[in-house]
């Protein structure tokens, strides 16, 4: 991949959640570069093969904390924000498991 098309700013955000108060809310974790694509024609039949609401893939570096054969809660703890809006992170992927780049698909919440 050309580090290059990694063009797009995007917020990592984490689940924090308090027991006593039974309040979920998200704290910035991240600020990365992404190449976002929207998905359609044959890449969007492919993805809505995994889940019918995933509408963009996007690829950032490599974040441990992602990777969901290190961090099996990886696509629970986390999502993503982009141009105010919220996405959920639905499957994430450590590309060739080079630990170089993740691809994730999300869902706007």
């Amino acid at each position: 991949m050309d580090i290059s098309e990694l063009n797009k700013k995007i917020i990592v955000q984490k689940k924090e959640s308090h027991k006593a108060l039974e309040d979920i809310k998200y704290i910035d974790f991240k600020n990365v570069w992404a190449k976002i694509i929207n998905l359609h024609g044959k890449e969007r039949l492919e993805a809505q093969a995994i889940n019918p609401k995933i509408d963009k893939k996007v690829t950032i570096r490599y974040i441990r904390e992602l990777d969901p054969s290190i961090n099996i809660n990886a696509t629970k703890d986390y999502r993503v924000k982009y141009k105010g809006n919220y996405y959920n992170i639905i499957y994430a992927d450590n590309i060739k498991e080079e630990n170089r780049f993740l691809e994730l698909m999300l869902e706007v919440e």
